[in-house]
């Protein structure tokens, strides 16, 4: 199965810091979704998608995720909480305009609370680090520990 990933699972430094694992990624586009932030304390400028019909998000799609990488990326978009729900779309690889089947994380059924556009390059300028210092250990540490 693939991910489309839009947000902190789109950096390959961080994605390779979550899973222990490398991955080949490619440029793609989810059309029917907007890109927001997640207003939710201590998710920093995580960005979530919200259904748009009028709107499109890019973003990266990660090939061949096994079962036990779902796991845990479900659980680091806390799927138990509600906050994301994984849902199966479709997405447009940027390099061939083909059409890929893919899951994505989007907003979920719990009280969700989002924001303005979510801005790429302030993220990158502001929490990147703070994710790759914190954030992901933080996560990796609890998961592991349960």
């Amino acid at each position: 199965m693939n991910i489309f990933a839009y947000g902190t699972l789109m950096y390959p430094e961080l994605l390779a810091q979550l899973t222990k694992k490398e991955w080949q990624m490619t440029p793609a586009t989810l059309h029917g979704y907007r890109r927001c932030i997640l207003l939710k304390e201590g998710f920093g400028s995580s960005p979530i998608i919200v259904p748009d019909k009028n709107a499109s998000v890019t973003g990266k799609i990660l090939y061949n995720v096994d079962p036990e990488i779902f796991n845990l990326l479900d659980a680091y978009e806390c799927l138990d909480q509600g906050i994301y729900a994984r849902k199966s779309v479709t997405a447009i690889c940027k390099n061939s305009n083909s059409i890929i089947d893919v899951e994505c994380y989007e907003a979920g059924s719990s009280d969700i609370t989002f924001g303005g556009i979510w801005n790429q390059a302030q993220f990158e300028s502001a929490y990147y680090e703070h994710f790759k210092t914190h954030i992901i250990p933080e996560f990796l540490s609890e998961y592991f520990s349960s």
